[in-house]
């Protein structure tokens, strides 16, 4: 069957101003189911991916797959050599409808290009609950990523920032991803806080690297996630202690599992 492979999320962006937002859209010729997702912000004069490039919104068929107040996901956490396993929609799309990301660039003086695409396969048989339409799905079913609130580490060694969101969509926690532009000391996730319950099994404040969270760690997902329910209201924070005097902005975000 024709038109079952990838579908592109739009033209490829190049050259866009730093800091410029980029809107990405796809449209579907055909009913489709839908799987991995894929999005590059790499700096216009290097290709190399931007650890400060956040997705600041996603849509499918117009409806978000975001499940908190955060206000962008890590590019570079959703970039083709991620070392993670795939997380896949796993919902149809009708002839006609779209898939929609907006990137908005990092600080790189040169700018940055970006593109996206999103895997697909025809609908098996069987696949639609008996009475569905392709394109048929519920919010739940999109709930497939947890962004968090950039946050400023202090230029101070010792000095601590919390990065949070509070969970507007219930979902299931997965792998934790932080990002940063162009840091070159030492920090730690000394907490991980999921709706005020402490996740790091630990007596004293005594941390993880934060290169255990860069999207290029080889840390597999079963090992890795957090494997947590979250529902509306309750929050996600993430402390950061600096290990220099040297200050950065960190991005976060976290993969969804499925509910089931």
């Amino acid at each position: 069957m024709a038109l079952d492979f990838i579908l592109p999320i739009g033209q490829q962006a190049v050259g866009q101003a730093a800091l410029a937002i980029t809107n990405l859209t796809g449209v579907s010729q055909a009913d489709v189911s839908l799987g991995a997702f894929r999005l590059q912000a790499v700096d216009t004069a290097t290709n190399n991916p931007q650890g400060d490039a956040v997705l600041t919104d996603f849509r499918i068929a117009n409806q978000s797959v975001f499940c908190s107040n955060g206000t962008g996901f890590p590019a570079a956490a959703l970039q083709a050599n991620v070392q993670a396993q795939d997380y896949i929609a796993d919902v149809t799309l009708s002839a006609g409808t779209s898939v929609q990301m907006s990137v908005q660039g990092g600080a790189a003086a040169g700018g940055y290009d970006a593109s996206a695409w999103i895997c697909t396969d025809p609908i098996s048989p069987g696949e639609l609950p008996e009475g569905a339409a392709p394109g048929d799905f519920s919010l739940s079913d999109i709930a497939l990523l947890f962004p968090l609130s950039p946050a400023a580490v202090p230029a101070a060694v010792g000095g601590t920032v919390v990065m949070e969101a509070v969970c507007n969509r219930t979902c299931r926690l997965g792998k934790l991803f932080i990002t940063d532009a162009a840091f070159t000391g030492t920090a730690q996730v000394t907490s991980v806080l999921v709706g005020g319950e402490e996740q790091l099994a630990q007596s004293t404040t005594v941390g993880i690297a934060l290169s255990g969270f860069h999207p290029l760690a080889t840390m597999n997902n079963g090992d890795f996630d957090l494997d947590k329910i979250i529902t509306p209201g309750e929050s996600v924070q993430i402390t950061i202690r600096n290990g220099t005097a040297v200050g950065f902005q960190a991005f976060g975000g976290i993969y969804c599992m499925s509910l089931d």
